[in-house]
């Protein structure tokens, strides 16, 4: 995957910028008219780098800029928000979130381009994962799509649902359909409150049609932009009714311990009603220690995990997840793979994260011999 030299010199704008930015966050937010208008200013910039080993010869090391975004958040009133995330050099796809919201109380109403109410992993932001890319399952998963939306949250449960009538592919891993309409809602419950921490479930549910030829793929890479090869896919699924995805999770904070998980299914439903339907599955458990102390936090609001924010100059943490995505059904041989990632991740202060994966992939493929390679990569993350 090649980098333009254009991403090169933003991010690198980016990166002087935040360098050169005050250890605090007030300088980037600004109010007007006796508080009326609230102006917030943001940016990410995440640069990996990845080295392979035991992998095919088609497969090579790489450098690459995975993001480079520049954020605007406006809120009028208290209740009226306005937010977009812009990428100075995608020319494809420019604008990854553009909404309108309106907030009463506890409830939200949104219109626009945002992600989908679906799955903890999937829902949590970029800047919070504590890996550098999310679990192979997202890849069963809605993603970011322009659509209308109802929120409402109180301190144990919140309640996400919208309908939506375009998918727009970030990253080429989440349903592949053009055009495709569906709904989607996510339930949350935080039911007890321990000492530190807290616990967490949730269900994900989207029903969807597929493009206007009727047809669907999906199809995954490992949980590495250094790879640009999808390794497993289901190929062109003809003459497809609808698709319904569900998802389970559950997690549980503890001091400087957290555990998560989720599993996710995404069922094809056929034109013809003697062929059966497909069943395509795929989950992932995650264990991760602070070494310093530090806690992961908890967005009553979206329902999310955050990361954890370092109490002194810097914080620690380390990782493990296990994953794993079958495209193998009664119809469609697409392969599976598992992937076991550790991770050391280093929060050098409130804008900037180092972040260490070694990744274990595994391919089996019957059209194929299987696969097994290694991929180590590390992140320079800045979000502030």
């Amino acid at each position: 995957m090649n980098t333009t030299p254009q991403r090169i010199i933003a991010s690198i704008a980016l990166l002087s910028l935040a360098l050169a930015c005050p250890s605090h966050a007030d300088w980037r937010k600004y109010t007007l008219a006796n508080d009326t208008i609230n102006i917030k200013l943001g940016a990410r910039l995440h640069g990996d780098a990845a080295l392979l080993r035991y992998a095919p010869e088609e497969f090579e090391n790489d450098q690459i800029v995975r993001r480079s975004r520049l954020s605007l958040s406006i809120k009028l009133f208290d209740r009226i928000k306005f937010n977009a995330q812009y990428d100075p050099v995608d020319d494809d796809s420019p604008y990854s979130l553009l909404s309108l919201a309106y907030q009463h109380h506890n409830s939200e109403f949104k219109i626009g381009q945002y992600v989908e109410p679906f799955g903890l992993d999937n829902s949590t932001s970029s800047n919070e994962l504590l890996f550098m890319e999310r679990a192979l399952p997202t890849a069963l998963m809605p993603g970011t799509s322009v659509g209308l939306g109802f929120r409402h949250w109180s301190n144990r449960a919140s309640i996400s649902a919208g309908m939506f009538w375009e998918t727009y592919i970030e990253d080429n891993t989440l349903i592949d359909a053009n055009e495709d309409r569906g709904l989607s809602m996510r339930m949350t419950l935080r039911p007890y409150q321990i000492k530190r921490g807290f616990t967490h479930l949730g269900v994900s549910v989207s029903a969807r049609l597929p493009d206007d030829r009727y047809r669907l793929r999906y199809r995954a890479r490992p949980e590495s932009y250094a790879i640009d090869e999808k390794l497993i896919s289901t190929g062109r699924m003809k003459n497809v009714e609808y698709h319904l995805h569900t998802g389970l999770e559950a997690a549980i904070v503890a001091g400087p311990w957290s555990l998560q998980g989720e599993w996710t299914q995404a069922q094809v439903f056929f034109q013809d009603v003697d062929q059966e339907q497909d069943s395509l599955k795929g989950g992932y458990w995650t264990l991760a220690y602070s070494i310093t102390g530090e806690s992961r936090r908890y967005s009553k609001r979206s329902g999310v995990i955050r990361a954890i924010k370092a109490r002194r100059a810097s914080a620690w943490e380390i990782a493990l997840r296990q994953s794993w995505l079958d495209f193998n059904t009664l119809s469609q041989q697409g392969g599976r793979m598992d992937n076991i990632t550790l991770g050391l991740n280093w929060y050098m202060n409130h804008y900037i994260r180092w972040m260490t994966n070694y990744i274990r992939v595994e391919v089996n493929d019957d059209e194929q011999a299987p696969m097994t390679f290694d991929i180590v990569q590390l992140r320079l993350q800045l979000a502030f």
